[in-house]
């Protein structure tokens, strides 16, 4: 497990590449294409069914969103965030990058999009279940990793 300040995650503006914007969805077509996007990282179909986190998180009332990061019309990101109301925590959950995409910054994008979210929203401290790689994305560009 993962815990960090928001202000350590989100304070410093991480901008992704050239051509990515990132951005956050709730609408059915913007989920459809998170689907497709989880079916191409993790293979099967990924579809909707109403107990995925992510349908969920969309459907659920502000402080909850589904983040994504677009390139040339593809989501070639996503990831979401669900807030634990009156705790002070939210979750980073999810979170998928195209293979050919990974390593350019785009993930931490979207991992600082959601902390500034959480921040928004109250939230002090996000949270993640925590790969390595996870921890690279959410360190302050220019901190020890």
């Amino acid at each position: 497990m993962l815990v960090a300040p928001v202000s350590e995650i989100g304070a410093a503006p991480v901008e992704p590449p050239d051509g990515v914007i990132v951005r956050r969805v709730a609408e059915d077509a913007g989920l459809r294409r998170v689907a497709a996007l989880e079916t191409a990282v993790r293979g099967g179909d990924q579809g909707w069914p109403g107990d995925h986190p992510a349908a969920a998180a969309a459907a659920a009332p502000d402080g909850t969103a589904v983040m994504v990061a677009e390139a040339g019309g593809q989501v070639v990101c996503a990831a979401w965030l669900v807030l634990r109301s009156g705790s002070g925590f939210a979750g980073l959950r999810g979170g998928s990058t195209l293979p050919g995409r990974r390593g350019r910054g785009i993930y931490r994008a979207v991992v600082a999009a959601r902390a500034r979210l959480a921040a928004e929203f109250g939230a002090l401290y996000p949270h993640a279940d925590a790969s390595t790689d996870m921890r690279r994305s959410c360190a302050a560009p220019g901190s020890a990793r």
